[in-house]
């Protein structure tokens, strides 16, 4: 197996990711795409309920764990706190759309269409990265006024 470096727009700028079946981004059991669709289907308990915090990172763990592979649950954990810290400090307005992203996603993975899903989550995350940005941008505007 080899671990060439790919540059993305997405999650990952430049990444050391498998190629192949054993993807990282490829889950490959119904139970791993079932544990899936109850966290997406949690998130659309809980965004109904209006809690988005828990939502916008469990996600992306129960997804690491559907690729069997330790040192991608580490690297989106890390990066799930990050992505934490920085929601929280710019207090975000929830999103409608995260729900319907994930089950694309999922719709994707099931399919067996992971560069489909890599563009679903690159999309999406491209849009949270946007605004993160301008959330941040408004708040040293409005700390300097």
């Amino acid at each position: 197996m080899t671990y060439p470096v790919r540059p993305r727009t997405g999650p990952f700028r430049c990444s050391a990711l498998p190629e192949g079946p054993t993807s990282p981004y490829r889950a490959d059991t119904d139970a791993d795409f079932d544990a899936i669709e109850r966290d997406i289907d949690k998130s659309e308990e809980l965004t109904r309920k209006g809690d988005f915090t828990r939502r916008n990172t469990e996600f992306y763990r129960v997804l690491a764990r559907a690729t069997h592979n330790e040192i991608i649950v580490m690297l989106l954990d890390s990066l799930s706190e990050v992505v934490r810290t920085l929601m929280a400090k710019v207090s975000p307005v929830a999103r409608t759309d995260v729900v319907e992203v994930r089950r694309k996603i999922l719709h994707h993975l099931r399919a067996r269409d992971a560069d489909a899903a890599i563009s679903e989550v690159t999309v999406h995350l491209e849009g949270l990265n946007a605004y993160l940005k301008e959330q941040a941008r408004r708040q040293s505007e409005s700390e300097a006024a």
